[in-house]
């Protein structure tokens, strides 16, 4: 029993950031408001606007796809919020990986983070693929067929040719991404984010000279694919939304943090669902859904309109939001891998960050072979199809570790009154905390060989009182001098036992947790029973999915009553989410229903590749994980080997 519960607590362990972590660095704070914006824009923005949406509105929703951006809006705002509040709490490299990893334990986060590389690696080849076909549009299908006159056609399709073009254009974007002058990247990276934004108004301007109401049809036409085809077109219109864990991921690297984040994902969720809501009316208004083309749609339906030269314009601007979509996704992908191999969960070889171009280059490498060989591999309707389940639980675990952190007695993160002060490097911290605890294990052995001369004191009562003295000086997962920080308490009315008595316990945290795991059964359950409930309606078995529904939304509201109920931290924040638990718990539950509105093949690839992740976390990250390691082999996994050769 007690290697049972060894294994638990070993597997979920939870990492404990303190507050040094914060101010040691990787690559210097040099990315502002601009460059998040770029980023966070360019991530998905390009692939919702010239391929979700057809794709949506032809093989989901119809022009109800509307109702699908207007809820996906809704969604990500709430989800941004919660991406923010967790950033300026946490700034640091990691995304949803991080939060998973600090509030719900290893294993959580191995898996999500092991999922999330894998789906911007997905995203990486999808727009590599959709660049292929504008680039062959564009060239009125002469490049495909050059290039199946070179090399003929796949074993899968002979009548296609291998996908070249793509793993090149993908090959170039990594390679040229790699530049020592950040201020020339931000320049290219900056006209390509201008060009793409300046096409989508050309695009929505063009498109307002050809709606035509019949196009909607009826209300009965309007409203024909149901709730299951509006939920599915959401599932996958939500992938448009990538940037803000793209944001989230850039935190470590962000000049004052607290002010920039939260701001760029408030701009990039309102830019995302502005122009998805936009160009879904007035594409859908322009041409019926079903005549949507599956190979570069926008450029076709302008060719069926008859509008001159068009395509040769708004191909451009899809080029640009394309190549700004890999890197970023690249980008993404590579930051994942290198914070994984941070904290020992996969190989160091992933571990080696250059400080001359602030990239882990090492990780590009492999991002970007894996990319070309999906590219090369898997077909363009199955990345489709697969492309959102990991963002979907990504957003899911960053929205109900919102609600744990501010309902945990030990308040994590930085407070308000504790910015961010001056950096120091990764070698210099590591360096400090070994000469820190050599010495404190000098003066504990000396005061230990004083006390055994003096009295006949145990070993074990030694080795207690020392845990006691550590738990005293450092609280579990804290990361401040005090409750509040460097900053003094708020003032208030409040007696002191009032006070005491208003603050959480691990017995109201444990409260909550039993709330919160019951909450996520029940909209699971939810879920599925709204995902397959249009199958039993008009049955002999609609009256018990109806007890079931209602059922399960009872015990959702109850269970959100009950959080809320709950006594809080109360830690003052920089940003913080607003109609917290409600909020969050709604946006998990619309989460979980796009995720069981997600085809077959999406919850194949979750499974299989959320198998191997278990695997590999058993037989290999378990036991190499950088949690409950001397500081000696931390120190010695760190790339600057002369640094600790002088140690």
């Amino acid at each position: 029993m007690e290697t049972f519960r060894r294994f638990i607590r070993t597997t979920f362990r939870t990492k404990t950031v303190q507050f040094e972590y914060f101010r040691c660095r990787y690559a210097p704070r040099y990315k502002g408001l601009l460059h998040l914006l770029v980023q966070g824009i360019g991530t998905g923005n390009a692939l919702g606007v010239y391929v979700f949406i057809a794709v949506s509105a032809k093989n989901f929703a119809g022009p109800a796809i509307i109702l699908s951006a207007l809820g996906v809006a809704v969604v990500t705002w709430i989800t941004g919020s919660c991406y923010s509040e967790l950033a300026c709490r946490l700034p640091l490299m990691g995304s949803s990986y991080l939060y998973a990893y600090v509030v719900y334990g290893e294993i959580m986060a191995f898996i999500l983070g092991w999922n999330l590389i894998m789906e911007s690696v997905m995203s990486v080849a999808l727009a590599g693929l959709a660049l292929s076909q504008h680039l062959n549009v564009l060239s009125s299908g002469r490049m495909n067929t050059a290039v199946r006159q070179l090399m003929g056609g796949t074993p899968w399709e002979p009548d296609q040719p291998p996908q070249i073009v793509a793993v090149g254009l993908i090959a170039l974007v990594a390679s040229a991404a790699i530049c020592r002058n950040k201020n020339g990247t931000l320049t290219i990276h900056s006209c390509l984010f201008v060009l793409h934004i300046l096409v989508i108004i050309a695009v929505a301007f063009l498109a307002m000279f050809h709606v035509s109401s019949d196009n909607w049809g009826s209300d009965e036409t309007f409203f024909r694919p149901g709730s299951h085809g509006i939920m599915s077109a959401a599932a996958l219109l939500i992938s448009s939304a990538n940037g803000i864990k793209s944001i989230a991921m850039a935190a470590e690297e962000t000049r004052k943090p607290s002010r920039n984040i939260p701001l760029t994902h408030t701009l990039t969720v309102m830019i995302t669902s502005v122009t998805l809501f936009v160009l879904s009316c007035l594409i859908t208004l322009s041409i019926d859904a079903s005549a949507l083309s599956d190979s570069a749609p926008i450029l076709d339906l302008f060719d069926t309109l008859r509008v001159k030269n068009a395509k040769y314009f708004i191909g451009g601007g899809a080029i640009c939001g394309f190549l700004l979509a890999i890197n970023t996704q690249l980008n993404y992908a590579e930051r994942m891998l290198f914070c994984m191999a941070r904290d020992g969960l996969l190989p160091q070889w992933f571990h080696k960050w250059s400080y001359g171009t602030n990239t882990p280059w090492s990780c590009r490498l492999c991002v970007t072979l894996a990319a070309c060989i999906i590219t090369l591999t898997i077909r363009y309707d199955w990345l489709l199809q697969s492309v959102s389940i990991g963002s979907i639980m990504g957003f899911a675990v960053t929205c109900l570790a919102t609600i744990s952190v501010r309902y945990d007695p030990c308040q994590i993160g930085l407070a308000a009154g504790n910015p961010l002060r001056k950096t120091v490097s990764a070698d210099s911290f590591i360096l400090s905390r070994a000469s820190s605890q050599m010495s404190n294990e000098s003066d504990l052995s000396t005061s230990t060989s004083r006390m055994s001369q003096k009295s006949s004191q145990s070993r074990e009562s030694v080795r207690l009182k020392e845990l006691t003295t550590l738990l005293a000086g450092t609280a579990d997962k804290a990361t401040s001098t005090g409750p509040y920080g460097s900053s003094s308490p708020p003032s208030s009315s409040i007696s002191p036992a009032e006070s005491v008595a208003s603050l959480p316990s691990l017995q109201s945290y444990n409260r909550i947790t039993r709330a919160l795991w019951i909450f996520v059964v029940s909209s699971i359950i939810l879920a599925i029973t709204i995902a397959f409930g249009h199958s039993v309606v008009d049955s002999e078995w609609d009256w018990l999915w109806v007890i079931l529904s209602v059922t399960c939304i009872f015990i959702t509201v109850c269970c959100s009553l009950a959080v809320f109920r709950g006594p809080a931290n109360g830690m003052p924040l920089v940003y913080s989410v607003g109609g917290m638990p409600f909020l969050p718990m709604l946006a998990f539950t619309c989460l979980v229903v796009m995720m069981f509105h997600l085809s077959v093949l999406a919850w194949l690839r979750l499974i299989v590749w959320s198998s191997a992740g278990f695997v590999i976390y058993f037989l290999y990250s378990r036991r190499r994980s950088q949690l409950g390691r001397p500081v000696e082999e931390e120190l010695m996994s760190y790339e600057n080997r002369g640094a600790a050769n002088s140690v």
